[in-house]
């Protein structure tokens, strides 16, 4: 009797040791995947990092040619007369030519 006992108790710390295995395989997958998963997140922050600098230098550039234009006394609201084509002149406001940034009549 005592040895069927001691039989259990060894099929049963067997068993235990089976699931702790098992759940320290899991544990150690879950592990991979969080590491990957953080690698994924920083290089996401260092790459949102980059654009935030970027759109900051835009909009210095933009601060700077905004006040280089003020101090030239050029405002948003001044006429500007459009010679098209030799045989009429169109007079429209700056704000509109700068509307569609990157345009050839943004550029003038």
């Amino acid at each position: 009797h005592m040895q069927d006992d001691f039989r259990k108790a060894i099929d049963n710390t067997m068993s235990v040791k089976g699931r702790f295995h098992n759940c320290f395989a899991m544990l150690e997958i879950t592990s991979r995947s969080v590491d990957a998963q953080w690698q994924q997140l920083a290089k996401k922050e260092a790459d949102l990092a980059q654009k935030e600098d970027n759109l900051r230098q835009l909009y210095e550039r933009l601060e700077n040619e905004k006040e280089c234009l003020k101090k030239a006394g050029i405002g948003l609201n001044d006429l500007i007369g459009l010679n098209l084509g030799g045989e009429r002149i169109v007079t429209v406001k700056r704000s509109l030519l700068l509307q569609f940034e990157g345009s050839m009549l943004a550029s003038m």
